[in-house]
This record gives C-alpha cells, sequence and structure tokens, in this order.
C-alpha cells in the first residue's frame, strides 16, 4: 500500500460526525494523518460537492485543511441525490458552477 483516502465530509468536526453518526472520528482521522505520512503513505480526501458547499465556499475550506495537514490530493465527487439526500435535486452543481471550478 503506498496511499490512502480519507473520505470527509465536512472539515467541521462537529457536522462531519453527526453525517457519519461518529461521535470523535473527525478528530481521530485528523490525529492519525501525521501517522500514515510518518509511515511513508501518502494521504488524500475524498469529498463529495454539491451546490450549497461551493455556494458556502466549503471547497475553499477542504484545500484550506489539505494543505495544513499535507495532503497529496482531494478527489471531488459530484453529489447525488440518493441515500440521506433523496430527492434534493438541488444539490447538483449547475453549469456556472461546474465552469468556475473547472469540471466538464
Amino acid at each position: 500500500m503506498y496511499a490512502m483516502f480519507i473520505s470527509l465530509d465536512s472539515t467541521e468536526a462537529k457536522t462531519h460526525d453527526e453525517l457519519r453518526r461518529r461521535p470523535g472520528l473527525f478528530d481521530k482521522i485528523m490525529v492519525n494523518i501525521p501517522n500514515a505520512q510518518e509511515a511513508g503513505l501518502m494521504v488524500g480526501f475524498s469529498i463529495y460537492l454539491s451546490q450549497r458547499k461551493f455556494l458556502n465556499g466549503e471547497l475553499d475550506d477542504y484545500m484550506e485543511l489539505g494543505k495544513k495537514m499535507g495532503i497529496c490530493e482531494i478527489v471531488q465527487f459530484d453529489a447525488i441525490p440518493t441515500g440521506r439526500l433523496f430527492g434534493e435535486m438541488d444539490i447538483l452543481l449547475s453549469e456556472e458552477d461546474r465552469d468556475a471550478i473547472g469540471l466538464p
């Protein structure tokens, strides 16, 4: 193994933990990123981006946290209206949002 991706739902501990239904998970992740890096692993974030998150500047928050933690890569997925987001079509990025981020 040479790399690992961490699925992160928010850069805010409380929000991430509530979405994952795992109290304390965010802090455990942040504490262990340096351990993985010291073991020689490249570490990246895997995130989903909704229109609300994009417009609220959360992409910038992920980028800043990534810089702070020495993250090698952030893989971004479009939010999909399934599961807890079922039927919420307003989560989809608009064409303007996609252009601003540089997505096809």
